[in-house]
């Protein structure tokens, strides 16, 4: 599910179904262009399909090119009503998990709790959980 910028917030994508499909979390990433956030989404996907799993904190490649990519567990209390609404309704509003794609800075290379990372970029890729406890 695709879902354009305005303008109080980026765009971003999301999918549905992995959960029940394969018991890993959906996957919600931000402000990439449609092409890229449709193949990272299926990308996930299909590695999720595959039986693989991912931690979040840990980095992973072949995701976004050129560019390792974490993930963060979703824990904002706003997720279902301003993110996977979609999806949620699909889930017929009982809990699903969703980790979300997280992209560095691609001028530094940082990511967006790191120094280097542009200011301007926050605004962009929100980040809708904690932290995992090692950065």
């Amino acid at each position: 599910m695709m879902v354009g910028a305005d303008v109080d917030s980026p765009g971003f994508a999301y999918s549905t179904g992995i959960f029940r499909l394969t018991g890993m979390p959906e996957l919600i990433v931000f402000s990439l262009a449609l092409d890229v956030a449709h193949f990272v989404i299926n990308e996930y996907g299909n590695r999720a399909h595959a039986g693989e799993s991912v931690s979040p904190g840990a980095f992973y490649d072949g995701f976004v090119e050129g560019h390792p990519v974490t993930f963060l567990r979703v824990d904002s209390p706003d997720r279902d009503r301003e993110y996977t609404t979609w999806t949620s309704w699909f889930y017929d509003r009982k809990p699903f998990p969703v980790l979300q794609l997280i992209y560095p800075d691609s001028r530094s290379g940082a990511f967006p709790w790191q120094p280097g990372y542009r200011e301007e970029w926050r605004d962009l890729q929100p980040l809708l959980g904690s932290l995992p406890s090692h950065h």
